[in-house]
This record gives structure tokens, C-alpha cells and sequence, in this order.
């Protein structure tokens, strides 16, 4: 008999158990739902996580992470009532038929949010076998590909739909796919069995393809996170000047942008003349135009200066994020042509979200964490001659996770979404271990 298995009793086993059936549910987003005082989605994942840390909560109380919730509440409390009801923030009169959301928001973004702390403060007492974890996801990424084949054939084969598999938008599909694609490499680099990297390729190919097909602007991510990993790689392997390392992965970046930036889509996406005159009274003949994603970012880019303005360390607390008066050139363009408040409730990028509600106390060392916990990982798994290596698994995850986290920062920042919760628990816990 297996003494792993005897080793895992009790509660560890069944929380195996749930984070399995969290991560298979990743791609089901349609099964998720929303309220409607929050304007969000939430995920079965995302419940499934949170029930899974609550019962890890209540068999070891962690005195730690509850003086810090606590006084984390008080204190967006306090923002709150400071900035909305005693009338330091200008509510725009375009939110006053919202007006009656702004507390049950704030209690709902503080409840996301939480899951998060949570995952940090226990994430040490996680023990999973990421070699089961690792079927388990290429069995679920393997379906989803296939619904969205599926979903190619019977629209004829046509490139000129946006697809999203089971995800709620081609967006997430986006992120998840081109993160499969990339963490589906490490496997192929790693994998000694010649007929197992023949099948990897294929599985490669399909999904990068299906990533294609959704038209998202995720591939950025992938670069991103691909230049990233390389250039710690090449740094500390080939003990190389870290100058001439980073000019050769920015050279690396630069080359795939330009490529990227050649495929029609990408272009229609992020083209620079939108805010020409001539851009801005063209008729699309509908609300949305490919450019709108674009608009959207720059809008909240423009909030989230105007809170660096205004409360530039701590934020303006939970639940605050759209909801007062800030000059935007491109709040105008939208409202112009398009949808007076569309995302301005979420930031459309995790960074702006996080710092908007929560200031830069959150936010900087948010980065720190990814950054120096990547650092840690990198060259203990990926570099030669190191000892405590992790396994193939945990270096797929890793990858993956790392991908999807560094494409929320920039654009997906939904914090109730499989696609962010899951990486970045596992993320977590990858590092932790290493």
C-alpha cells in the first residue's frame, strides 16, 4: 500500500479532493452567477476555494490572520463612510441611480477580497499531488478546447466570431489558453518520453490555435511572462551581465509585439489613430467598435491617477471604484460613442482595481510577491546544478500561473473568476513549497 496515502488523512485528504474539482470547474464559467448590487460574476471555483479555506479556518484559527482581517475592515470601514458619507468624494451624477449599491458593494468587494488574504495566511497548510492535478487540468483544458472546436464548426468556420469555449468571456478563454499553451512547453522541454512530447506538440498546437480563435489580447501575457522567465534564466544560469540579459529579452519582446502586432485583429485592437477626430466620429453602426478595449483601460488608467491624487497609500477603500468624480478624456470618447459607465465598476485591469480601492500599501507589495517569489522559483527549478528541484507539475503550474497572473495585472481583474482565483492559489502554493 501506498504510505503517501496513509500519510494524508482527514481533512487533507477531502481538501485535495476540492481543489481537484475546483481546478476541472475552471473553464465552466457559464455555471457561475452574479449579483446584482455587486456587478459581478462569481465562479463555482471561486466557492469551492473559499469553503475549501474556511473549513482550514475553523480547524486551525490563525491568530495572525485575524488581527489582520480585522483591522483591514476597520480601516475600509472607515474609508468608506469618510470619502461617501460625509461628503469627500463627489458621486458623478451619472452613479446616483447606483447610489444604493455603494454599501452592499463595499461588503461584497471586502468579501472577495478576503479569499485572497485567506489563501496567504493558510497556504502552507495545502499538501496536493500535483502530478494528479496535472491530469486533471489537461483533462478539463482538453474538453474546453474541444466545446470551443465545436463551437468553429458549427458557426462554419468562421474568423470573424470571437469565441469563448465555456468561459463567460473570450477574454478569459484568451488568458486560460495562452497560459495552457505556454505551461504545455515546460512539458515538452522536460518530457523524455519521445512518443508523450509528440502528443504534447499536437495538444500545443490545438490550443494555441483555439487561443487565436478568441481574438484576446492575451498573447501579450504570454510574451510577457515567456520574456520574464528568460531572463532570470539567462541572468542566472549563464552568469551573464543582467544588462545584456535584459536588453537581449526586451530585443526578444520587442520582435513578438511587432509580429503580433501584424495579425489584423490585434491591430484593429490597438490602433493608435482611435483618438483622431476622424476615428471618433466614425459610425460601427454599433455600441461596441475593436478599439473599445483600449478606450477602456486608458479611461481607468486616468482613474486610477485621479485617486493617486487624492489618496495615493491606502485608497479609497472597498467598493469605491467608480464611484466618484474624476476628470477623463477617454470617459468622454466612450460616452460619446459608446456606453457611458462600461467597466468603470472594475477597473478592466488588476493593478488599477487594487489601486484605486486599496492604494499602494496593497498594490507594491503585491509585486514584490510575484516578482521575488518567481526570482526563488526560477532559479531553484530552472537552472543547472540545483538541488530541490520541484517536479515537471509544479513547474507547469507555475508557468501557467505566473501567465495568468501577470495578464490580470494588465488587463482581467476580476478577483471572483476561476481564471485569477485559481492561479493565483496555486501560484502560491508552488512557491511556497520551493
Amino acid at each position: 500500500m501506498n504510505m503517501n496515502f496513509l500519510e494524508k488523512h482527514g481533512l487533507n485528504k477531502y481538501i485535495e479532493y476540492f481543489i481537484f474539482i475546483a481546478l476541472f470547474l475552471v473553464p465552466f464559467q457559464y455555471l457561475g452567477f452574479g449579483f446584482d448590487i455587486s456587478s459581478k460574476n462569481y465562479d463555482v471555483t471561486f466557492f469551492i476555494i473559499y469553503l475549501v479555506l474556511f473549513f482550514l479556518f475553523l480547524n486551525k484559527i490563525n491568530y495572525n490572520y485575524i488581527f489582520f482581517i480585522i483591522i483591514f475592515y476597520f480601516v475600509q470601514l472607515f474609508l468608506f463612510l469618510g470619502f461617501f458619507y460625509f461628503d469627500n468624494l463627489e458621486i458623478p451624477h451619472y452613479m446616483h441611480y447606483h447610489e444604493y449599491k455603494l454599501f452592499p458593494k463595499f461588503l461584497i468587494s471586502f468579501f472577495t477580497i478576503n479569499l485572497y488574504f485567506l489563501i496567504l495566511f493558510y497556504r502552507k497548510d495545502f499538501k496536493l499531488n500535483y502530478n494528479i492535478l496535472l491530469y486533471v487540468f489537461l483533462i478539463t483544458l482538453i474538453i474546453s478546447i474541444f466545446y470551443l472546436y465545436y463551437q468553429y464548426f458549427i458557426n462554419n468556420f468562421s474568423n470573424n466570431i470571437r469565441y469563448q469555449s465555456t468561459f463567460n468571456e473570450p477574454t478569459y478563454a484568451g488568458i486560460f489558453l495562452y497560459s495552457s499553451f505556454l505551461s504545455i512547453c515546460v512539458l515538452i522541454f522536460y518530457e523524455k518520453n519521445y512518443y508523450k512530447k509528440f502528443i504534447y506538440i499536437l495538444l500545443s498546437l490545438l490550443v494555441l490555435y483555439s487561443a487565436f480563435l478568441t481574438k484576446s489580447l492575451h498573447m501579450i501575457s504570454l510574451i510577457l511572462s515567456l520574456s520574464f522567465i528568460l531572463f532570470f534564466i539567462i541572468t542566472l544560469r549563464k552568469k551573464m551581465n543582467p544588462t545584456y540579459s535584459f536588453f537581449v529579452c526586451v530585443l526578444l519582446l520587442f520582435i513578438c509585439i511587432l509580429l503580433f502586432y501584424q495579425i489584423d485583429f490585434v491591430h484593429e485592437k490597438i490602433d493608435i489613430s482611435i483618438i483622431t477626430n476622424e476615428k471618433l466620429n466614425y459610425d460601427f453602426g454599433n455600441r461596441f467598435a475593436p478599439q473599445i478595449s483600449l478606450y477602456v483601460w486608458l479611461q481607468n488608467l486616468e482613474q486610477s491617477f485621479a485617486t493617486l491624487k487624492i489618496s495615493p497609500i491606502i485608497g479609497l477603500g472597498s467598493g469605491s471604484i467608480g464611484f466618484f468624480k474624476f476628470d477623463s478624456f477617454f470617459f468622454n470618447v466612450i460616452n460619446y460613442r459608446f456606453v457611458t459607465t462600461l467597466n468603470l465598476n472594475d477597473g478592466y485591469s488588476l493593478i488599477f482595481y487594487l489601486l484605486i480601492q486599496y492604494g499602494l500599501i496593497l498594490v507594491i507589495p503585491l509585486i514584490f510577491f510575484i516578482i521575488l517569489n518567481s526570482i526563488k522559483f526560477i532559479k531553484n527549478n530552472f537552472i543547472e546544478n540545483t538541488s530541490n528541484r520541484a517536479s515537471i507539475a509544479q513547474k507547469f503550474f507555475f508557468v501557467f500561473s505566473l501567465t495568468c497572473l501577470i495578464g490580470a495585472l494588465i488587463k482581467e481583474p476580476n478577483l471572483s473568476r476561476s481564471t485569477l482565483i485559481f492561479s493565483f492559489l496555486i501560484y502560491s502554493l508552488v512557491t511556497n513549497e520551493n
